[in-house]
C-alpha cells in the first residue's frame, strides 16, 4: 500500500480526526468490536478492504495462501487498517495470526492503544531513529503545548520573558548560569 503521492492521498492525510468505528467482529479472539482510528485512513482502508475481501476469503486462503500487506507511511497505516478489516470479516484470519501479515514502514500513529496493542501478533513497524512521521501525534503535541504555556508563565513571572532589552538580557543573564545558576522550574511545578 503506498504512502502520500499525490493530492487525494494529502486529503486522506489531513482528515485526520480520531472516529470510533464498530467492526461486525473482533479482529482478534475475544477483543473489542469498536476501534478508534484516524478518519481518512479508515475511510480509505475500509474501501480496499470491501475489494479486496471476496479476493482473499474465496480465492487466496482456500487455495493455501498466506496474506502478506507492506505499506509505508501513509500506506502503512492503510495497511494496519486493512489487515484489522479483513480479519474482523474474514473468520479464517482470525484463527492463525501466520495467515495475515503487515510489515508497516514508517508508520504514523493511527490506531487507539487497546487496538494498536491487539494488533502486535500479525503487525511488525518498522521505523528509522530519525523519522518524524511515526511520532507526529495530536497528543505529544498537546503535551507540548502546555509545558512551553508553563514555562512561557514562568518567564513572565520573573520579568525574563523576551518582551525588551531589559527582560531580553535578563533571561540571556539566567541562561549563562548553566548548570551552576537555579532550576527555572522544578519537576513538580512542571507535571502540575
Amino acid at each position: 500500500v503506498k504512502g502520500t503521492s499525490s493530492l487525494e492521498d494529502l486529503i486522506t492525510d489531513m482528515c485526520g480526526a480520531a472516529v470510533s468505528y464498530e467492526l461486525s467482529e473482533p479482529f482478534v479472539f475475544r477483543g473489542n468490536t469498536t476501534i478508534r482510528a484516524h478518519d481518512g485512513v479508515l475511510i480509505s482502508s475500509r474501501r480496499l478492504a470491501d475489494d479486496l475481501e471476496p479476493l482473499v476469503r474465496d480465492l487466496l486462503l482456500p487455495q493455501g495462501y498466506k496474506i502478506q500487506i507492506y505499506g509505508h507511511s501513509l500506506g502503512a497505516a492503510g495497511a494496519t487498517l486493512l489487515s484489522i478489516f479483513l480479519r474482523s470479516r474474514i473468520p479464517m484470519l482470525r484463527l492463525d495470526d501466520k495467515a495475515l501479515r503487515v510489515f508497516a514502514f514508517a508508520s504514523p500513529p493511527n490506531l487507539d492503544l487497546d487496538s494498536a496493542l491487539a494488533c502486535r501478533p500479525f503487525v511488525t513497524t518498522i521505523v528509522n531513529n530519525c523519522d518524524v512521521i511515526p511520532r507526529c501525534n495530536v497528543s505529544p503535541l498537546q503535551i507540548n503545548i502546555e509545558v512551553l504555556k508553563v514555562i512561557n508563565d514562568k518567564l513572565k513571572e520573573k520579568g525574563l520573558k523576551m518582551s525588551g532589552i531589559k527582560s531580553s538580557a535578563a533571561l540571556l543573564r539566567k541562561l549563562q548560569e548553566g548548570e551552576d545558576g537555579e532550576m527555572l522550574l522544578s519537576a513538580e511545578e512542571l507535571t502540575n
